[in-house]
């Protein structure tokens, strides 16, 4: 199932050109993105995104809508999405929580000693990733408008009482080693 959503107002530009050319997204500009990956259906069907009830995201192409954000500098963020640490991005702590519990979907963590590969996972969101951003004098409104306009199964924090958000909470917290809050304990697990 798929979900109309004007993208005629962001800018798109896929991540693999991007990293070769990160002055396609302004320097220290104020506005809202999202990030779409290619093919992205087995992630949210392994991880439980539709059968929790989520709403399917919104497409272009064979791209699925699965994070979004707002920054006062676009690059910065976006690069801490695309080239940067679990640390530093709550969608590739996303990712990786959802690879190191499913097994259903192309994985991207490497080596025997157990340690994530950001190299390895860099690579992979370059290959499977489309950036959507436009400009906004008010970022967090535009933010606001565009989860409510569409899924965005990959965000969490306006989303907390959501089942899959709960689950997502959960699977990070396995992936910290640390304890499950009670209130995600209940969507955690199938």
């Amino acid at each position: 199932m798929e979900m109309d959503f004007d993208w005629s107002e962001f800018a798109l530009i896929r991540a693999d050109e991007w990293i070769g050319d990160q002055a396609l997204v302004p320097e220290a500009a104020t506005g809202v993105y999202a990030i779409l990956m290619r093919n992205a259906e087995p992630i949210l069907e392994v991880s439980g995104h539709f059968e929790l009830g989520g709403r399917p995201p919104a497409r272009i192409d064979n791209y699925v809508h699965m994070y979004s954000g707002a920054s006062f500098d676009l690059r910065k963020r976006l690069k801490s999405h695309i080239l940067g640490t679990v640390r530093t991005s709550t969608l590739r702590k996303s990712l990786l929580a959802i690879d190191s519990y499913y097994s259903g979907w192309e994985p991207f963590v490497i080596g025997c000693d157990g340690q994530w590969d950001d190299m390895t996972l860099d690579n992979w969101i370059a290959a499977h990733s489309l950036i959507a951003f436009r400009p906004a004098d008010d970022a967090l409104m535009a933010e606001q408008c565009l989860l409510r306009a569409t899924a965005s199964p990959l965000n969490i924090s306006l989303r907390r009482t959501d089942a899959y958000a709960r689950r997502l909470t959960a699977l990070r917290c396995m992936l910290d080693r640390k304890p499950i809050p009670l209130c995600c304990a209940d969507a955690a697990f199938k």
